[in-house]
């Protein structure tokens, strides 16, 4: 990563765990929370996909174990 790159990913990761967080205050339903954690995991992929290149990218969900994401509809395949 560049530096510029790795200056956005680290502010991306807190914002995204400081929503998480806030999330587990206010949700009281396991399966709510779920749902909130999973449209906060689809902004952040979103805005991932528009810091790294396409390869950087998957490897990076490579390493999540996300490998079959599909960027656009937010949907995993099967």
């Amino acid at each position: 990563l560049s530096d510029e790159q790795m200056k956005q990913v680290e502010l991306l990761h807190e914002e995204r765990y400081q929503l998480m967080s806030e999330a587990e205050l206010i949700q009281e339903d396991p399966i709510e929370l779920q749902r909130t954690f999973r449209e906060i995991q689809i902004q952040h992929d979103k805005v991932m996909a528009g810091i790294l290149s396409e390869k950087q990218l998957k490897h990076f969900l490579e390493l999540e174990g996300r490998q079959h994401v599909n960027m656009l509809t937010g949907k995993e395949e099967e």
